[in-house]
C-alpha cells in the first residue's frame, strides 16, 4: 500500500472543496509559450472584467463583467520562465 511504501507513514484524510475549473489549451503549437500564456491570461482577465481586448463593450454595453470572482493559474515549466 501507499503507507507501506513510505515506511508505514500514516495516511490522513483531509476534507476539502472542489471548484469548477476551466482548462484552456492552444490549438496549434506556439514558438514562445510564455508570451502565449501571458496573452491568454490577459485575454481572460479583461474579458471577465467586461473589457474584451477587441474593444467591444461588456454585457449590454456596460463595460462590466458578470461579477464572478475567480483566479487564473498558469503552469510554467521552470524557474527561468517564472522569473522572466
Amino acid at each position: 500500500t501507499f503507507s507501506n511504501f513510505f515506511g508505514g507513514a500514516p495516511c490522513l484524510h483531509v476534507l476539502g472543496r472542489s471548484h469548477a475549473v476551466q482548462v484552456n489549451y492552444t490549438l496549434e503549437p506556439v514558438s514562445d509559450y510564455v508570451e502565449a500564456a501571458i496573452t491568454a491570461t490577459m485575454q481572460v482577465h479583461c474579458e471577465e472584467a467586461g473589457f474584451p481586448l477587441d474593444g467591444s463593450a461588456g454585457p449590454e454595453g456596460t463595460g462590466q463583467g458578470d461579477g464572478a470572482d475567480g483566479d487564473i493559474l498558469v503552469f510554467l515549466s521552470g524557474q527561468e520562465e517564472i522569473e522572466a
